[in-house]
């Protein structure tokens, strides 16, 4: 054998990078003999990719698209061409300074944007030896730069009798909140009140939903919710109004958005939904917005939002200690096969989490 053991570290390996930072490392080549190598090359990138399918009296049809950001190649070892790879263990220290404009890790169901680094040792005549390793990288928003982030949250809901004559109001529901822009490990704070005019005791429940939206190069799309944050079943009974109460929970370490990605959207609404047995539902779902960087004392004026030309801070303040949770697993294969990609082992990405930030 030549080449016995091809191995990326990063070193120091950090659970989230972000856009500026340098992503160091070591290559470490295990050579049981001298062998001939044309090169040993390392390559850092990062892709995003949507996969589905549909069944129709056609057949099954396939939907798919693809992105690379921010590719990077170097050449550790073997310029010149072909040459001997003595015995022995080599190491081979490398650095690339992540670009500004990529996309946050995230998994889906049916799709992805996944960075790694890959590693690749040319042997001539034969099986060329591959490793790959995965890293986390998260893109800044600065909710103080998004003057929409400040608007407090105020709406009211109500459901008529559908079969009446006269226009009669049955069921009214109102939320409020100081905000509707939040981090990751924030409290969210919201009141609610219902009142019911029904003969029957209607029961209501409380959720926030992330929907991703994949897009595919035929213009089609493929939708996916599902909860991040589900409340408690409550309940109203005939006649009567719940009086304001209280609806508290913490933003659980998820993706805030998809800035800079063109195939995956990502978006966070809070939903209260009543279920009614002989009427139409009565629901309020009103859409948040979550960055990395909270509100500071004094936010900006919209004038100085709209002036900023979408420049965020290279990550959040040191002084708010965000903390990494969901371990990142780091894979050494994965079939390039697009059939395949979303299946197997797929590495869960990390997500900045700032706890008890202070709001304005």
């Amino acid at each position: 054998m030549g080449i016995k053991l091809l191995f990326v570290d990063l070193s120091p390996r950090l659970l989230i990078y972000f856009p500026g930072q340098l992503l160091e490392g070591i290559v470490k080549v295990d050579v049981e003999k001298s062998t001939v190598c044309k090169g040993i090359t390392l390559t850092c990138f990062g892709e995003a990719w949507t996969e589905w399918k549909k069944r129709s009296m056609m057949g099954k049809r396939y939907f798919y698209n693809g992105e690379v950001y921010g590719k990077q190649k170097m050449c550790l070892w073997g310029e010149e061409g072909s040459r001997n790879l003595a015995s022995g263990i080599h190491e081979f220290p490398f650095s690339f300074v992540l670009p500004e404009e990529m996309p946050s890790s995230f998994e889906g169901p049916y799709g992805f944007v996944r960075y790694k680094v890959k590693a690749k040792a040319k042997v001539p005549h034969g099986l060329d030896k591959r490793c790959q390793v995965y890293f986390s990288f998260c893109q800044p928003y600065d909710l103080n730069l998004d003057f929409r982030a400040q608007t407090p949250l105020s709406v009211v809901s109500r459901k008529d009798q559908a079969w009446s004559v006269k226009s009669q109001v049955q069921v009214t529901m109102e939320l409020e909140g100081p905000t509707r822009a939040y981090v990751p490990g924030a409290t969210v704070n919201l009141r609610a009140r219902i009142k019911n005019d029904e003969s029957s005791t209607i029961e209501f429940k409380t959720a926030m939903k992330q929907k991703v939206a994949y897009h595919s190069k035929r213009r089609h799309r493929m939708e996916h919710s599902r909860n991040v944050w589900k409340g408690q079943t409550r309940s109203c009974l005939p006649h009567e109004e719940s009086g304001w109460f209280e609806i508290s929970f913490q933003i659980p370490a998820v993706v805030p958005n998809l800035k800079f990605c063109n195939i995956i959207d990502v978006e966070y609404v809070f939903q209260m939904k009543t279920k009614m047995k002989m009427n139409r539902d009565v629901e309020i779902s009103q859409p948040f917005i979550l960055g990395t960087v909270p509100f500071k004392a004094e936010a900006p004026t919209y004038e100085e939002a709209a002036v900023s030309d979408g420049t965020f801070p290279s990550h959040p303040p040191a002084t708010l200690s965000p903390q990494a949770v969901s371990p990142c697993h780091f894979c050494t294969s994965l079939s390039s096969k697009s059939k395949q990609r979303l299946k197997g082992t797929n590495p869960a990405p990390n997500y900045v989490i700032l706890p008890n930030p202070d709001y304005i």
